[in-house]
């Protein structure tokens, strides 16, 4: 017999009437009362209580006390380690973990490393390997490789300093733009791209309003193209010398946009 399953290891401890009553009845510790319980007793404390002269309250603190020793894992002798007592502890510690690790990656992982402007870039404004910085870089970490993919695009809007860079607010391929004129021009008709990313090379083709014979085809890159708009809005990229000549056509023509064969 174990000694966790004698009447006079319950605490508190058990009245001496009580435990009397019990061994009239042939129940000598908390495995044979839970046998006996569940056995003639008929599983009710009521019956049980009346049997046994012993009241409800107290048999059934002592059924609870018989289930939780039932429950517990097997140990070696009283005098030695647990060894199953910490095969369980560890087996409860890992599944923890398991449930946990969604939760604790964040502090346990190395934070993101992130490409942001290091200086504000205007819409349309050049990417320079200068114009970026990556955060949470350790001392002696290469960071080219985060940022030579952004390095040569153009920005299709106003980025703060310190804003991550995302693919939505940058050219899909790189155009050398330094130096030239951005003009924002309302188009006659949009083209379709038909699949083309930005930039492309267009002709601007300015028709006079008053004199359909005169004009003029000025060479560009077009850089974005908002067909949402009406009419249709052109942000097109001029050699200065180009850039001079449209501005005498802007506001008295009508302007097409046509992309070039490929």
């Amino acid at each position: 017999m174990s000694w966790a399953k004698k009447f006079t290891s319950v605490r508190p401890a058990i009245d001496p009437v009580v435990i009397e009553r019990l061994r009239n009845a042939k129940i000598c510790d908390l495995e044979q009362l839970q046998e006996r319980f569940y056995g003639d007793l008929n599983s009710s404390l009521r019956d049980a209580g009346k049997k046994l002269n012993v009241q409800p309250d107290v048999l059934a603190a002592l059924m609870a006390k018989s289930l939780v020793t039932s429950a517990k894992p097997l140990t070696t002798s009283w005098t030695r380690r647990h060894w199953a007592d910490a095969v369980l502890v560890l087996a409860i510690v890992y599944v923890v973990l398991v449930l946990l690790r969604p939760w604790l990656s964040g502090w346990i992982e190395a934070p993101e490393r992130r490409v942001v402007a290091a200086r504000p870039i205007p819409i349309y404004g050049m990417i320079r390997a200068d114009s970026l910085r990556v955060t949470n870089t350790a001392p002696g970490q290469a960071a080219d490789r985060l940022t030579s993919r952004f390095v040569g695009r153009y920005a299709l809007a106003a980025i703060p300093a310190g804003t991550a860079l995302i693919e939505s607010q940058l050219s899909r391929k790189e155009s050398d733009i330094s130096g030239q004129s951005i003009l924002q021009i309302e188009i006659k008709h949009a083209p379709p791209l038909d699949g083309r990313d930005l930039p492309e090379d267009v002709d601007l083709l300015f028709s006079a309003r008053r004199d359909a014979a005169a004009g003029v085809s000025l060479p560009g890159r077009l850089l974005a193209l908002d067909t949402t708009a009406t009419p249709p809005v052109a942000a097109v990229a001029l050699s200065k010398d180009k850039a001079d000549e449209a501005a005498k056509w802007l506001g008295s023509s009508d302007i097409y946009l046509s992309l070039r064969e490929r």
